[in-house]
Parts: structure tokens; sequence; C-alpha cells
């Protein structure tokens, strides 16, 4: 990672399955977009603004705020502190954090209406739509 100095060390082929999900958490890539290459860019821009990445446009973070942290270094193996909390640096960490603030602060014993005319959906039965397959 560029912020966090040198070139990173080979790994041997015998890692653990915690050295993988640290070191290679990659993201999709289904032929018409590759998520970790914007990963990489919403580092680069971070780097550059000292403003931190927004997965999907939301504004969360579970650690910290938008702005890079006054004290951690902005480059350097100590510079890895400053990632903690932002999306892009752990995806599945931070979508856990996000359900379960949204859980914790949403009434799911309210009824939740959907205006279907947002998603261009048209004749589409809900099955199709898929309204029906949500899981946690």
């Amino acid at each position: 990672m560029e912020r966090w100095g040198e070139a990173e060390e080979s790994l041997s082929g015998k890692i653990t399955g915690e050295e993988i999900n640290r070191k290679f958490q990659l993201l999709k890539d289904d032929g018409d977009s590759n998520h970790n290459l914007l990963k990489s860019r919403q580092c680069e821009r971070c780097i550059k603004t000292g403003i931190r990445g927004t997965p999907l446009g939301i504004e969360f973070w579970y650690e910290g705020g938008p702005e890079w942290p006054e004290d951690v270094p902005e480059k350097g193996p100590e510079a890895e502190k400053g990632c903690v909390g932002c999306g892009w640096y752990d995806f599945n960490k931070w979508r856990n954090e996000l359900k379960s603030l949204i859980k914790k602060h949403a009434d799911f014993d309210s009824e939740i209406e959907i205006d279907l005319d947002h998603f261009n959906i048209e004749d589409r039965s809900e099955e199709q739509v898929g309204l029906n397959n949500f899981t946690d």
C-alpha cells in the first residue's frame, strides 16, 4: 500500500486465513467493473486530499470521520492506523458495523413502503425484482 511506505514483504505459500483476509480482501470483479481498482483509486485520493473514502457514497466510518486523523502520520508503517474505520480499508468490517448501527436505530416493527417507480422495474413481478429474496 502506497501510504504505508515500503513495498510489502513477500508471503510464503503457508499463510493463515487471517493473513489472507488482512492482505488480500478481494472485492468484486464482475467484468463490468473492478472494485479493487476503485479501492486503490479511493486510497490514492485520500493520500492526496486527506479526505477518507465513502464506499457506495455512504458517509460512514466505524472509527474516526471523513478527515485523516491529525495524530496519525500520512505515510509510513504507522499510517495504517488512519485507514481503520474506512470502508475501503476493511469492507467486511465496515459493512457489518453499518448493519449493526442500522439495526440499532431502525424500527423494524413499522411497515416499510417502497416506491417502485424509482427502480424502473415496470411490469416485473416481486419475485423477478427480488423483493422476496432479501436475507441478512
